[in-house]
């Protein structure tokens, strides 16, 4: 790079031009908004810095690009904005109780608010999973609270939002899928949270978390004792394995969740032999 004369900058451009010593070199640091375009053609000449404001083809696509992905995520932000205020108008629907959904008697009209909830949480998820990162502590809460509404729809779109975040991002929630899913009266949610349980286990929350399952497996209701046995096989692993054997020694022998039970201890086994 081209020295440049400390003499000969200071005399023709003392009021525009800002000089820092460093040894025996001197950087000259250009302010953007400088009002003399000779000097930004000087210093560049001099420099070998292009000028700023006669950019190269590639230097413009870069810029463009920069910008279009900024235009995107700013209108992926605006709309999420939009889908999520009007997730919260539809919740606070449960407390006021008078919005405009049927409500011939009060349950018709929760159901139906339920279902809004719900059809909303699915619209708003795939930004949700774009823009997680993104959000702040409160927003958060506020979406997975979601799913301790009394609702089966509801409680499986957080579900499956949680099976598309990362791992680092959903990990924190596995207490909250125990008490509000597996200690729920739901069948038809265990795939999915036996999906989130598999994903977040490890060696220091896999027991406790086959206690509960094999807890509800023995005295739950027969849907979701049968449901749990026939799909448990998945995150049975060699620290948990015996907690289900004992599980399986309480329930009576011909009940279904028993054969169930049996089969999945059975996969397990053949898998941990390589079969």
């Amino acid at each position: 790079m081209k020295k440049i004369s400390k003499k000969s900058i200071l005399s023709k451009y003392r009021k525009e031009a800002l000089v820092l010593l460093m040894g025996s070199s001197i950087v000259v640091v250009i302010l953007l908004n400088l009002s003399t375009p000779d000097l930004k053609r000087e210093i560049a000449s001099q420099t070998e810095i292009p000028i700023l404001n006669e950019p190269n083809n590639e230097t413009t696509n870069a810029a463009n690009k920069v910008e279009e992905e900024q235009e995107q995520q700013s209108v992926m932000l605006s709309e999420f904005k939009i889908n999520y205020a009007k997730l919260l108008q539809t919740k606070k629907c449960l407390n006021t109780q008078n919005c405009d959904f049927p409500d011939s008697d009060p349950r018709e009209y929760n159901l139906s608010v339920l279902k809004e909830i719900s059809l909303k949480l699915k619209v708003l998820r795939p930004q949700l999973i774009s823009n997680w990162f993104r959000l702040n502590f409160k927003v958060k809460k506020e979406i997975i609270s979601s799913i301790k509404l009394e609702d089966g729809f509801v409680k499986a779109e957080i579900l499956e939002l949680l099976n598309e975040l990362t791992l680092d991002e959903s990990q924190a929630y596995l207490p909250l899928v125990l008490d509000e899913v597996i200690d729920h009266h739901n069948s038809e949610l265990i795939p999915r949270a036996f999906d989130f349980i598999k994903k977040t286990s490890t060696p220091q929350n896999e027991i406790q978390t086959a206690k509960r399952i094999a807890n509800t497996i023995v005295s739950g209701g027969p849907h979701m004792s049968q449901a749990m046995s026939r799909d448990v096989s998945s995150i049975i692993s060699p620290n948990t394995a015996e907690i289900y054997r004992e599980a399986l020694s309480s329930l009576p022998k011909l009940a279904r969740e028993t054969e169930y039970l049996t089969s999945a201890l059975s996969e397990y086994e053949l898998r941990k032999s390589g079969g």
